[in-house]
């Protein structure tokens, strides 16, 4: 037998140990068999959390039945009785919170018919809720469940039951509830909740003043929002200035940190908009501000996580200016004692230079910072700095917009040192398809005479990286022959035409294999028009035999 077993009679000693006091002492002595059977070192019984609950369940069960029987005021379960057992189900798992909250209804109901041992209290209904925000993050509904216990706890204190009087605690938990759903509604409750909780105290309830807990659950709620929008970010960041201008003025409870800040930075980032960049920056420049303004508090120290947030936001901007800021940022993080550059810092800035629009220094620029972390990792011997494949896949696409003369030969150097270092057991150095298509784009790019053929090269090479590997993430597309046929139509080789049919033919050949990936698309169609412009009737016919093998 194993715990399962063994809960299952459990459950039925529970059931039966309400109207029959013998069958508590027996899940007592079962228990007592898990114990001692678990100590003697057969794990399969074990006793979980869920076990502790179904004991306070049976001993529960077994004080009514005592009582009943004898009318004895020692054994007569009360708040505290009920209070043990509902937090042990609370913090049971899968299930227990709904027992929780039954044992509480169970518990509400003999203090409203009299019995005054059983009055609840802020602490029970408590940890009826933190079951309900602990499950919150695991299955919908149950933020719902708590935003409705919380009202029913209102309720009920309003009607004069002031030992339930909802606390700080009783409301932060609430928020945390909000925050871990997955509903859509949650953050507009949780942001609702906190507005009422800044009147109850403005109409003069001292105790219930939202802290740094509050104003972070609800911030927490709009930047993990299943729906993210605009609107969410947004609101994410008003509520941060709420907090902070409520830091300012004195109330320290309500002090952000760095982490409230990483994550409405990291939100921007997720929803990225030419605005998000100078956004973060602002936020970053008024953590160090509130730093200050708090005594150089270490708390609002912008740490690596924060100044990477704000990185990789301005790393998705083509803008010159994003990629110099991206670089001053990293210069500042290697002055610092707290904020140190990783390799996640270093990768990002190359991809910041790999994206900008100054193409006439920006391969200059990544291929440096490469180089810089290569001699950092081989100084040091750090492998938390080695670069890899991101590292080198960021600086082949900066030398695939580059025009320098070059760019092309540099980026399939690159190319094969990764290959070379995956051969030799480096798995951070795996090529894949990124790679590929931008070394090809190199050549593309190039205007090169012998763009074509080295492409074409590159391209069945990656079929034999595929066929050795079976690994899909290096596995040509679409994209990668689009690629090839554009390298060949750049080179301007008298053969262009027919090296555009072969690949054309060998896509569609593997699409009516069964590999969608090679269907066809948009840029293909856009790069077959370049390849026939001198032959209309030729591309008429090519795209009339292309829609009807894409369609059978």
């Amino acid at each position: 037998p194993n715990f399962r077993t063994v809960n299952y009679v459990l459950q039925a000693f529970a059931r039966k140990a309400t109207f029959d006091n013998q069958y508590a002492e027996k899940a007592e002595k079962l228990l007592s068999y898990m114990e001692e059977q678990y100590n003697a070192g057969y794990m399969e019984l074990r006793l979980r959390l869920a076990d502790a609950a179904q004991r306070a369940s049976v001993v529960l069960n077994r004080m009514h039945v005592l009582h009943a029987s004898s009318g004895s005021a020692y054994v007569k379960a009360d708040k505290i009785s009920y209070g043990h057992a509902i937090r042990a189900w609370a913090k049971s798992g899968k299930g227990g919170p709904e027992k929780a909250a039954r044992l509480l209804k169970t518990m509400l109901a003999r203090y409203d018919a009299g019995d005054d041992d059983c009055r609840p209290s802020t602490y029970v209904y408590n940890n009826v809720l933190d079951g309900f925000a602990n499950a919150s993050g695991r299955a919908r509904g149950y933020g719902k469940k708590a935003e409705s216990l919380l009202y029913a706890m209102e309720e009920r204190f309003l009607s004069g039951d002031t030992d339930v009087k909802p606390s700080l605690v009783t409301y932060n938990i609430v928020l945390k509830a909000l925050s871990r759903s997955s509903e859509k509604w949650a953050p507009q409750q949780a942001d609702a909740i906190l507005s009422r909780m800044e009147e109850f105290y403005e109409a003069g309830d001292e105790g219930i003043r939202p802290d740094a807990v509050s104003y972070g659950s609800v911030i927490r709620a709009y930047a993990s929002a299943r729906k993210k929008g605009n609107r969410s970010i947004r609101r994410a960041e008003e509520v941060l200035q709420r907090q902070i201008a409520v830091f300012k003025a004195g109330h320290t409870a309500a002090k952000p940190n760095r982490i409230v800040f990483s994550t409405v930075i990291n939100s921007l980032a997720k929803k990225f908009s030419p605005e998000s960049a100078t956004k973060a920056c602002s936020l970053l420049e008024e953590m160090e501000a509130l730093r200050d303004f708090a005594g150089n508090d270490g708390d609002l120290e912008p740490d690596t996580r924060a100044y990477n947030c704000v990185l990789k936001i301005l790393s998705k901007n083509q803008a010159h200016e994003n990629a110099i800021k991206a670089e001053e940022l990293v210069s500042r993080m290697e002055q610092s004692a707290v904020a140190r550059p990783d390799l996640t810092t270093y990768n990002t800035l190359i991809n910041a230079w790999s994206h900008s629009v100054s193409k006439e220094i920006s391969s200059q620029k990544a291929v440096s910072i490469l180089q810089k972390l290569e001699t950092l990792y081989m100084k040091t011997g750090d492998i938390n700095m080695k670069p890899d494949r991101i590292s080198y896949n960021s600086v082949i696409k900066a030398l695939a917009r580059s025009m320098d003369d070059g760019a092309a030969l540099k980026a399939e150097e690159y190319l094969n040192h990764m290959k070379t270092a995956y051969d030799n057991g480096d798995i951070n150095m795996a090529p894949d398809c990124r790679t590929f298509v931008s070394c090809i784009n190199a050549w593309a790019n190039s205007d090169d005479a012998q763009a074509g053929g080295r492409a074409e090269m590159i391209l069945e090479e990656q079929w034999e990286l595929y066929e050795q590997t079976g690994n899909d993430d290096v596995k040509p597309d679409f994209i990668t022959y689009t690629a090839v046929m554009k390298a060949w139509v750049n080179s301007g080789n008298d053969n262009t035409t027919a090296r555009v049919n072969s690949l054309l033919d060998d896509m569609l050949s593997r699409y009516e294999g069964g590999d969608s990936s090679l269907r066809p698309s948009r840029p293909t169609y856009d790069i077959l028009r370049q390849a026939f412009a001198s032959d209309e009737e030729a591309l008429l016919t090519r795209m009339d035999e292309i829609r009807e093998r894409v369609a059978a």
